[in-house]
């Protein structure tokens, strides 16, 4: 049996009133250490470029932060270098990617940890059925051009409604890949 708790202001009251102890003493450190300090860090934005559309998402190959490739949630990765946008981009992939729904589109990019003597690379999108797919790609010889023909599905998942439908995918310090599918979507869970 579900409860639902009505949001008043007694009960945020009382919310807050329990958690605020809880982060104060979440400064308290293990061993003695001290707590940490943001103010010995300055930390600020520096725009390094622009004209994207609709980016999501910034990553490296794992070979160097001078290298970022963006992705662009209408079907595309593009290449950042030394600060330039180069013109054609990584990958396009605008033909099987679906974007009606706010939420949709080419969502996530991991490179394989051994990208550099490999040249794969999986990438999370949704399709033009409004499904989840997780893709892998190939580099070609130029390392600036992925094909686009090499796409192996891994993974199709069928998604109820058009948000909550992830798009993460990373790999962790096992050499598994992660994907994030969402929660099957829509306001208030109606799949419950």
């Amino acid at each position: 049996m579900r409860r639902s708790f009505k949001r008043t202001p007694a009960f945020l009251l009382t919310l807050a009133l329990v958690l605020v102890p809880l982060i104060g003493a979440a400064g308290a450190t293990a061993q003695g250490m001290p707590a940490f300090d943001p103010a010995g860090f300055d930390i600020g934005l520096e725009e390094i470029t622009s004209g994207f559309a609709d980016p999501l998402y910034v990553t490296t190959a794992g070979d160097g932060p001078e290298r970022l490739f963006v992705v662009e949630q209408g079907g595309t990765i593009r290449i950042v270098e030394n600060g330039t946008t180069i013109d054609a981009p990584f990958l396009d992939i605008t033909d099987r990617v679906g974007s009606e729904g706010p939420e949709q589109g080419l969502l996530g990019l991991a490179f394989a940890p051994d990208y550099t003597d490999s040249g794969l690379f999986y990438v999370n999108y949704t399709d033009v059925n409004g499904d989840t797919a997780i893709s892998r790609f190939a580099v070609t010889d130029d390392p600036d051009v992925a094909d686009s023909g090499s796409e192996v599905i891994l993974l199709q998942q069928r998604q109820p409604f058009a948000n909550h439908n992830g798009g993460g995918v990373v790999f962790g310090p096992d050499g598994y890949l992660y994907i994030g599918l969402g929660d099957g979507g829509s306001g208030g869970d109606p799949n419950g």
